[in-house]
């Protein structure tokens, strides 16, 4: 068990202090947290720390502002330059594609765990978050609150419950009024203690609200807004100031269709203290928080009423007698799982007709949130997917083919090349549908530089066989012009020329 160091307890407190119903020490005294882990992809980088580059020696930082494939690549920046070098073509595998999302590079891949926490396993929460659901359990849930509004003050005008999805909250217009947000026990997200906190993203209930104040002159209220789903209920308050504009909310929830069967018996939890969250970690160790405040001796009745106040200040309490608002936790021990993943198909080898698509298929292991490639031997107990499928390209025309060019009839003064060029089908049959503007030529002109007027002095025949090539008429040829080169040089001078 560890309490966090005092920057956390300076986090913890920034936003004031709450009121809890979890009064009594439950816990043994606090114990100095382990230090955090250190970004994996600093680690790789630092690495180099110690290996000039061009001469000098850097200290090494991430540098993550790239796509697509490079998200997998080890970039780094030296500290203080503007420059980035590519170290290594993949990352250590399980290594975060970005900071702050949830995909993971392995094997110079960057691949998606389904919602699922499987990887590669495709599957997506659907509009109500059922994770693989198709939809046909969700229901929208939305209204108009426009009771004028109680006393000044903080007034609750909304539940949020556990498991809603694509939320809206706002206000019909500009007011002076506040909406508020707090989660499990009372604890304030957005706008608590009576301070009034700038817009922006707020986490809450498992999900992050998106709080927004727009300027007066636009016409439009407050509003919240999140993705979802909330993990644990939310509560929405609105700080009323002057008569409420009316507020419009919705929010969508699944609503499960009744299970005839015998139900499976879910696994046992452990029960939370009032104020308690639940265990950070899925499996293995993980944290628990409560919140804890000092109350005055007339408080402590009314500490879990709804809307109660912040309570007394610290210095109220004795000294040394807080209880401790965290300590670890445990699910049980993480279980190693594996999976094939199938890496996206490849184009198909044919342009057109058939052909073949081809995919990588990996095996990868899963500890906790942990994934690393390992041997195949290991998923020899799952059915592996296909890693080759037949495909189809796009329809195959009749086209126009041509042989090479054959030899240039004349070595100067202008020759002739030649070609056949036939209409084929894709079965290399002949054909007559082929497109005439796009037949290819059978002839063009080449060598059309002038023959000299006499042989040259130094042109000599080098092989005793140059009266046979000039009989077998090979002086077209550059080899015997040049290896016959006096001999080639009368026959070309006299040659009549090639006709048109």
């Amino acid at each position: 068990m560890c309490a966090p160091p005092p920057s956390s307890l300076l986090e913890l407190g920034a936003r004031g202090v709450e009121r809890d119903t979890a009064l009594t020490p439950l816990y043994p005294p606090p114990q100095p947290c382990p230090p955090e882990q250190p970004d994996p992809r600093a680690l790789q980088c630092s690495a180099f720390d110690s290996q000039e580059f061009m001469g000098q020696l850097y200290q090494w930082e991430p540098f993550t502002e790239v796509q697509g494939f490079q998200r997998c690549e080890l970039n780094c920046r030296p500290r203080g330059f503007r420059f980035y070098v590519r170290h290594t073509e993949k990352v250590q595998d399980g290594t975060l594609c970005q900071p702050g999302a949830l995909d993971i590079c392995v094997a110079g891949r960057c691949l998606s765990p389904g919602c699922d926490g499987i990887l590669g396993s495709g599957r997506r929460p659907d509009g109500c978050g059922v994770c693989g659901g198709d939809d046909s359990t969700c229901r929208l849930i939305s209204g108009n609150l426009t009771d004028r509004g109680g006393p000044l003050g903080y007034q609750k005008i909304l539940r949020i419950p556990a498991g809603a999805s694509r939320l809206q909250v706002a206000q019909f217009r500009p007011s002076s009024n506040y909406l508020a947000v707090r989660g499990p026990g009372g604890r304030s997200i957005i706008n608590g203690n009576w301070a009034v906190d700038p817009p922006g993203s707020y986490a809450a209930g498992g999900t992050v609200f998106q709080y927004n104040r727009p300027p007066r002159e636009e016409g439009a209220g407050e509003s919240l807004s999140a993705e979802g789903p909330t993990t644990q209920p939310v509560d929405v308050y609105m700080i009323f100031q002057e008569e409420n504009p009316g507020v419009f909310y919705q929010y969508v929830i699944s609503s499960a269709p009744p299970n005839l069967e015998t139900p499976t018996p879910e696994p046992r939890v452990p029960q939370l203290q009032p104020g308690e969250t639940l265990c950070s970690a899925e499996c293995g160790t993980g944290i628990q928080r409560r919140s804890v405040v000092c109350l005055g001796s007339g408080e402590a009745a009314g500490a879990g009423q709804e809307g109660a106040g912040a309570g007394a200040g610290e210095q109220s309490c004795a000294p040394g007698s807080r209880p401790p608002d965290m300590r670890a936790c445990s699910l049980g021990p993480c279980e190693m799982t594996w999976c094939w993943y199938a890496g996206p198909w490849a184009e198909c080898s044919a342009d057109c007709g058939p052909g073949t698509q081809r995919r990588d298929i990996i095996c990868v292991s899963k500890l906790g949130a942990e994934f690393n490639v390992t041997s195949p031997s290991n998923c020899s107990h799952l059915p592996r997917p296909p890693a080759l499928q037949p495909c189809q390209g796009q329809d195959c025309q009749d086209r126009w083919f041509s042989t090479p060019w054959s030899p240039c009839s004349r070595s100067c003064q202008g020759g002739v090349q030649t070609r056949e060029v036939q209409c084929l089908t894709a079965n290399q049959t002949l054909s007559v549908r082929c497109p005439l503007p796009l037949r290819p030529s059978r002839k063009r002109p080449c060598n059309s530089q002038p023959c000299s007027q006499r042989p040259d002095d130094q042109c000599k025949d080098s092989s005793p066989h140059c009266p046979l090539v000039v009989q077998a008429r090979l002086c077209v040829y550059p080899y015997y012009t040049a290896t016959c080169c006096r001999s080639c040089a009368h026959v070309l001078e006299r040659a009549p020329p090639e006709p048109a």
